[in-house]
């Protein structure tokens, strides 16, 4: 069922329908202006974030559908930060599952904005590694044609001699290059995908920090950290196996079965 904000939800629990233009994240309500001015008598809701519900409503639907509560505790909220399991747990899970963690800390005490930097910095990283890699296989592919085109040459100032014996070598080349120059590309798109991701996770991040809670920041943050950790190994790995495809043709006469050397490195 979609959120009503239109609405005042205290007044409508007692029976009143009155509309609403302010919206309480932290309680989660939305508030016409009578019970908007109550909500401000309260010290303890004093901090609590209060946008319009022109501002409420331009938020994502992710931003405003992010759960709240944790999904073992149903009436428990998110107040601590598992640095062990890099999630965000309640009071109870913190007595239960991370009873034996040792890098715990309250979701207030942490400043959202230090994380998000350090994770910006990390995908900042990988997007230049990405980028490099992503250089180096399409300069890859030029070289492979550049050389393909040269190989093609010879081989054809000797076909018209050996056509029918030589149709083999030339299927195996085209073979292996056509291997190679998929293996390199499959490669590229990877690196593009995640360049293009950078600035997407970027804006998504920033969205949560401009509108979101504490908890909400360092939830969207712990799983776009296991995202990132998993592009991070994998151009660390692509990184260090990382070597330039040759292509050597060698033409080696008379003997008809020497005549074509393939190498791909």
């Amino acid at each position: 069922m979609s959120e009503i904000i239109n609405q005042c939800e205290i007044c409508f629990l007692g029976g009143e329908l009155k509309t609403s233009i302010k919206y309480c994240l932290d309680c989660r309500q939305p508030l016409c202006e009578g019970c908007h001015q109550q909500h401000g008598k309260f010290r303890l809701l004093n901090d609590h974030k209060v946008l319009t519900i022109e501002e409420y409503s331009k938020f994502l639907p992710e931003i405003r559908s992010f759960k709240k509560t944790c999904s073992d505790h149903e009436d428990e909220t998110f107040e601590f930060l598992c640095c062990d399991h890099n999630c965000c747990v309640c009071f109870q899970c913190l007595k239960d599952k991370h009873k034996l963690c040792k890098d715990v800390h309250k979701l207030k005490s942490l400043n959202a904005e230090e994380n998000v930097e350090s994770f910006f910095i990390k995908l900042e990283s990988n997007r230049k590694k990405a980028e490099t890699l992503n250089n180096l296989y399409k300069s890859n592919i030029k070289d492979l044609r550049t050389a393909t085109q040269s190989a093609m040459t010879d081989f054809q100032s000797i076909v018209s001699n050996a056509q029918s014996f030589l149709h083999k070598f030339r299927s195996q080349i085209e073979k292996q290059l056509a291997d190679e120059t998929s293996k390199l590309k499959q490669k590229i798109q990877y690196c593009e995908a995640l360049v293009a991701k950078t600035p997407q996770r970027k804006e998504l991040l920033q969205t949560f920090i401009k509108y979101g809670d504490s908890y909400q920041v360092f939830g969207k943050l712990c799983a776009l950290e296991t995202e990132q950790k998993y592009d991070e190994k994998l151009l660390q790995d692509m990184e260090s196996k990382f070597h330039k495809v040759k292509f050597r043709f060698n033409i080696v006469p008379p003997i008809l079965d020497q005549i074509v050397r393939l190498t791909v490195s």
